[in-house]
């Protein structure tokens, strides 16, 4: 049965090579190749990052996703028992999260584990969806701590946004990795065009993981971005 749109072989006019039926289904013989975002079902997918765009992506640290590029991070600040920073990370569509690491500069000093050590991970909205308690993530070395969640974060078919915790208890002298911008340059750094995309809060005086947070008011706008990873 004829189609309203085929595509034939130059070479060999009985090869057909795509067509799409009345009904606007497309069908391809080989491989499908889209130079930009491509949108099935409503659902727009984009083309994942690679070394190709001059970057050098997560994939090459192991990870899915990073707070901020780890070249970037200039400086580094002391973590105080207590303290609690948030960070907004994009997970790509079809990922799971089962692993948070943190840049690491200077491991625990002094102190013992106390309240909260560990990582947790809340929705875009500030719905808890994951975390771990690691008594000793402070106070092991410096580099990369990773803490495994107990209960990897699901997939989802969509890419998303997450917010991802890291809680220090009871030790000190921890030091961590920051991508440090000026101070006063929070409301471009981690402020957005909408009160709920802010990049990166902190808060003080933090014992336990919040059961949930509020996005548009939780913490404290913050210029210092620790390096986090998703894996």
């Amino acid at each position: 049965m004829p189609v309203p749109f085929d595509v034939r072989d130059a070479d060999q006019p009985g090869v057909s090579l795509a067509s799409i039926d009345r009904s606007g289904n497309l069908t391809v013989a080989g491989a499908l190749a889209v130079a930009g975002a491509l949108t099935v079902a409503g659902q727009t997918i984009t083309p994942a990052v690679t070394t190709a765009n001059g970057y050098y992506p997560p994939s090459g640290y192991g990870l899915v996703s990073l707070s901020v590029d780890p070249v970037d991070a200039t400086g580094d600040s002391t973590f105080t028992d207590g303290t609690f920073f948030v960070s907004r990370m994009f997970v790509p569509a079809a990922t799971p999260v089962a692993t948070v690491g943190v840049g690491v500069s200077v491991a625990a000093t002094g102190g013992a584990a106390a309240n909260g050590n560990g990582v947790v991970i809340y929705e875009d909205d500030g719905t808890l969806a994951g975390s771990q308690s690691v008594p000793n993530l402070w106070n092991s070395g410096a580099g990369w701590k990773f803490a495994d969640l107990g209960t990897p974060v699901a997939a989802q078919s969509a890419a998303r946004w997450v917010r991802v915790g890291i809680l220090v208890g009871g030790w000190t002298g921890v030091r961590l990795w920051f991508a440090n911008r000026t101070t006063g340059a929070e409301a471009i750094i981690s402020g957005g065009r909408t009160s709920t995309h802010r990049r990166t809060v902190f808060a003080s005086g933090v014992t336990a993981f919040p059961a949930s947070i509020t996005p548009a008011s939780y913490g404290t706008l913050t210029a210092f971005l620790p390096v986090i990873g998703l894996a």
